[in-house]
């Protein structure tokens, strides 16, 4: 009984991890976006490199998905893209 709850407690610590990463991933964007909105313009954003980091975001999301991965797994994917 002490085992399956400390795997139960492994479990949810892992999937609060997960999803921890997942909502500290729209952060990653905001200064960017900051920038953007008080310069008022994207001038000097180079649109191949968003782009591709569009594209393997999408991958990696579909891929996550397709294979049925729990959402903490792929969730920064959909969340950054």
């Amino acid at each position: 009984m002490i085992f399956r709850a400390d795997r139960s407690l492994q479990l949810h610590l892992l999937q609060s991890l997960g999803l921890g990463i997942v909502a500290g991933s729209t952060l990653v964007k905001l200064p960017q976006v900051v920038a953007v909105v008080r310069a008022r313009s994207a001038e000097g954003l180079n649109p191949l490199s968003f782009e591709l980091e569009t594209l393997g975001l999408a991958i990696a999301a579909s891929y996550g998905f397709l294979h049925r991965l729990a959402f903490s797994a792929y969730g920064e994917s959909i969340v950054s893209t």
